[in-house]
């Protein structure tokens, strides 16, 4: 029983030292006992260092976000070029100089014949409290003065969209008008059927009708017609 236990003990004791036998291909130690640590086996248990592993972060995938915009007041609209061409705008000054000549209350109902970006009827508005309405052929043009009117403030004005010839115009007790020669000729019969009284004036280009005064200040030139 003594040299069973002592040939135990001897054999445990080799085991142990086999496990710690610092032989790394020792192929028996790493068959009963798993490689050494730091190392990895072969197929035929020889050892091998392991590789060291780094780590690795998944991929992510960047979705942009939608950004984040903010609606700002829309600016006044430029006049395109071709309507800027075709307004021909009165001056600022001829306006002052029209409107003393026909001396505006805001008893009175003044009408802008060709009434471009609506610089007349909001200069009568403003400086003369005469409330108007302006007869324009252009839709684009009347859409513009309409802008012009409400940046301005002005409520006593109202743009019509057409020709100024089939259009009642007997309600002005003023008339204003920056037109070509041809155009005022074929006002005539409106012109002859406003009411006694009604002033008529107009920018450069003369009124063809018995008792029309052409006046001229500052080298520019106005004519001005008073209903009979």
């Amino acid at each position: 029983m003594r040299y069973l236990l002592l040939s135990l003990a001897l054999l445990f004791t080799s085991v142990a030292e086999a496990r710690y036998c610092d032989q790394i291909q020792c192929k028996m130690c790493n068959r009963i006992f798993g490689p050494m640590p730091g190392y990895q086996l072969n197929s035929d248990y020889s050892a091998v260092r392991a590789r060291s592993v780094r780590y690795t972060p998944p991929l992510q995938t960047y979705t942009p976000q939608p950004q984040v915009t903010y609606s700002q007041p829309a600016p006044s609209p430029a006049i395109p070029d071709k309507i800027l061409h075709a307004l021909d705008p009165t001056p600022q000054s001829s306006i002052e100089t029209m409107l003393s000549l026909v001396d505006p209350t805001p008893g009175d109902i003044l009408y802008d014949l060709g009434s471009g970006d609506g610089r007349i009827l909001i200069t009568a508005s403003q400086e003369y409290g005469t409330p108007g309405i302006g007869i324009e052929i252009n839709p684009e043009t009347a859409d513009l003065s309409r802008i012009r009117l409400k940046e301005a403030g002005v409520d006593n004005v109202t743009i019509a969209t057409g020709n100024a010839t089939d259009f009642d115009i007997s309600y002005a007790t003023i008339v204003t008008m920056y037109l070509y020669p041809p155009v005022i000729k074929s006002l005539i019969p409106n012109l002859e059927g406003l009411k006694s009284g009604t002033r008529v004036v107009s920018f450069s280009h003369p009124i063809p009708l018995a008792g029309t005064r052409k006046i001229t200040v500052d080298d520019e030139t106005f004519y001005l017609w008073i209903k009979p």
